[in-house]
């Protein structure tokens, strides 16, 4: 039975070096020992490339952010 992984991506702006390193990471990644699953939130180069590769890419869309001091009531 594949072990399931779960990888949280949060697009910062740009495709950089944490977009590369998880890139690499998943490509090297023994699929026969496990299943990847990439939630993310918003579309990028990376998410793209994911996809063409086959992975398991799920969009995650949250209403609410919390900033660590107060709670406000936008929604985001």
């Amino acid at each position: 039975m594949k072990k399931k992984i779960l990888f949280y991506f949060f697009i910062g702006g740009s495709d950089g070096g944490s977009d590369y390193s998880l890139f690499i990471h998943l490509l090297n990644l023994d699929l026969q020992k496990f299943e990847p699953i990439i939630i993310y939130k918003g579309e990028s180069g990376l998410v793209k490339k994911l996809k063409t590769k086959g992975f398991n890419c799920i969009a995650f869309e949250k209403k609410r952010v919390y900033n660590g001091i107060k709670n406000n009531s936008k929604n985001y």
